[in-house]
């Protein structure tokens, strides 16, 4: 396996969440607008249950194997920053379609989320799900359609490909601020098994429809 080392190597896995810490994650910030957000999404999630479940889920792996190269303090590290993506996300992109101040402030990430496409690439450690190459733009929309359908599972006639048209639509929107030289750097940004974020997320839906849920929340 030429990339086994992104896997396999414990001392970079350590290296790479520090580096995710300091460059990746949203909440390193001093911009007044999205610091508010910030604070206010944190006074209205409950993150304990989060927590508990991320803690019995590395039990339980330990009582059948141990894992002695990504502690659990790092593993809440890791899911602390996920989380703020998806809620800014959501907050920022899907609710206030504040685009351009999302933009504005993440822009730098952005770029790096959409270059590091490559398993064999030993940052996409720090800007993509190693296992799935997915970003958090793949992860936050996950969550969006599956909490729309699960909250109106009775509704009938709910569709939920209206929800998916537009979070898409809302990527689209933030594809403009790149120019139109960068038109679908987002809808098409590739996984590590070569699908766009468009194909992904349709694949998604028709999982969700039929029932069988999958996740890409893998960190």
């Amino acid at each position: 396996m030429e990339n086994e080392y992104i896997y396999n190597d414990a001392a970079y896995k350590h290296i790479a969440i520090h580096r995710k810490a300091l460059v990746f994650d949203p909440r390193n910030t001093d911009n007044p607008i999205a610091l508010d957000y910030l604070h206010t999404i944190r006074r209205h999630r409950d993150i304990t249950p989060i927590y508990n479940k991320i803690i019995n889920i590395k039990l339980k792996s330990m009582r059948i194997g141990p894992d002695i190269q990504v502690p659990i303090s790092y593993e809440m590290i890791l899911n602390e920053i996920n989380l703020a993506w998806v809620d800014l996300i959501h907050q920022m992109i899907f609710i206030d379609q504040a685009y351009g101040t999302f933009y504005g402030e993440y822009k730098d990430i952005i770029e790096e989320i959409i270059l590091h496409d490559t398993p064999d690439d030993k940052d996409t450690l720090v800007f993509r799900y190693p296992e799935t190459g997915e970003s958090v733009f793949h992860i936050a929309a996950k969550l969006w359609l599956l909490q729309k359908h699960n909250s109106n599972v009775n509704t009938i006639n709910y569709n939920i490909d209206k929800e998916l048209r537009y979070i898409l639509e809302c990527y689209t929107r933030i594809e403009q601020y790149f120019g139109n030289k960068r038109k679908y750097c987002i809808l098409y940004m590739m996984d590590f098994n070569n699908n766009t974020l468009v194909d992904c997320l349709q694949s998604y839906v028709e999982n969700i429809l039929s029932h069988r849920h999958f996740g890409g929340d893998s960190e």
